[in-house]
């Protein structure tokens, strides 16, 4: 007897669209932080990302089989054709077959275990599915009880491990970080130039409040005030649309780290330069001859009460932790089947 599996189109089409959806996302998002206005946050959802994307591609390339049974001899192929694998019935040392389901949808997966590996069917991913089963299975002895108590823990494992890691790590930036919010602030450098141009809206749209402003001195630079720097400063914005024009002076006031970078050269770029865009500038303060537009100590008052990148750990982790929950009491309530082959 010779039977082969008939795949289910529409589902290995739907993950392809998302393995490549995730994976476009994925470039863009390490590509957003190459630019000169990329932050560290879109640089960690981008990192945060990375496994998922890969675990997708695992999925789709290793975990789509293809299955062939015959009389003895059972044949596996991946779609990426990486993994030939097979096995004789004789070599079959236990099986299970799980009952699985979620709010929309249940399936069925068979898993047969050899003295080197482990094989998974399943009921989502085929058509003939109990045709494949009882092919698969015919002629295999019945479970052994004290092997078939053994459920999917190391899926648990890996969810709460990666929760725990994320979570230590995302609450110990906090912690570092708002201590460095509570000493003394950071001492700003001040800058008079030139626009050689008018202030330029970043996003394109004239009621945001990013605003970039070209300097004659440092054309290579970009002075920007962002939109995450207080709802205060939204005034001072349609106050610099209406009153800075090309060729005005202004003093523009930024962190000392960033004058030694880029404007004192008395520094080098480590890595969170690089990362967060080592050409853009933050702009903490900017007056002329008869304003002030834009108060440093404003925007460090603002900036001691808003959370920093780690809260992208922190989310994450949180959704770890619940994948973990969901996965322990799902393997709780999961009756495995026995059955004899």
């Amino acid at each position: 007897m010779y039977i082969r599996s008939n795949p289910k189109r529409g589902i290995i089409f739907l993950l392809w669209l998302l393995v490549v959806g995730f994976s476009a996302l994925n470039v863009w998002l390490g590509l957003q932080t190459c630019k000169p206005s990329g932050f560290l946050d879109v640089l960690l959802l981008s990192i945060a990302m990375c496994p998922l994307t890969l675990y997708g591609w695992y999925t789709v390339l290793l975990e789509v089989n293809t299955w062939e049974v015959d009389a003895d001899t059972v044949r596996v192929r991946d779609f990426a054709g990486l993994r030939n694998r097979q096995f004789l019935k004789s070599e079959v040392r236990h099986w299970q077959e799980r009952c699985k389901a979620n709010k929309y949808n249940h399936w069925d997966e068979l898993q047969v275990h050899t003295a080197r590996e482990k094989f998974r069917l399943l009921s989502a991913g085929v058509r003939n599915y109990k045709d494949l089963k009882h092919a698969i299975l015919r002629g295999v002895p019945m479970n052994l009880p004290e092997e078939e108590s053994k459920t999917s823990q190391p899926k648990t494992a890996i969810y709460t491990v990666l929760s725990v890691a994320l979570l230590t790590a995302g609450m110990c930036w906090a912690i570092y970080n708002r201590a460095g919010n509570y000493t003394a602030f950071r001492n700003e450098a001040c800058v008079e130039t030139i626009l050689s141009a008018n202030p330029v809206h970043e996003t394109g749209a004239k009621n945001s409040a990013w605003m970039l402003f070209p300097v004659r001195q440092y054309p290579q630079l970009a002075f920007g005030i962002a939109n995450n720097d207080g709802t205060y400063q939204s005034a001072a914005i349609n106050d610099m649309r209406l009153k800075l024009h090309k060729g005005d002076t202004l003093t523009l006031c930024i962190d000392s780290a960033d004058y030694a970078l880029h404007i004192a050269k008395t520094r080098q770029p480590d890595f969170w330069d690089r990362a967060s865009g080592s050409d853009y500038i933050r702009v903490l303060g900017i007056r002329d001859k008869k304003w002030v537009y834009l108060y440093p100590k404003d925007v460090r008052e603002w900036e001691r009460t808003e959370p920093g990148p780690w809260i992208v750990l922190l989310l994450f982790g949180g959704i770890f932790l619940i994948a973990a929950l969901a996965t322990h009491f799902h393997n709780r309530k999961a009756k495995p089947l026995r059955g004899a082959g």
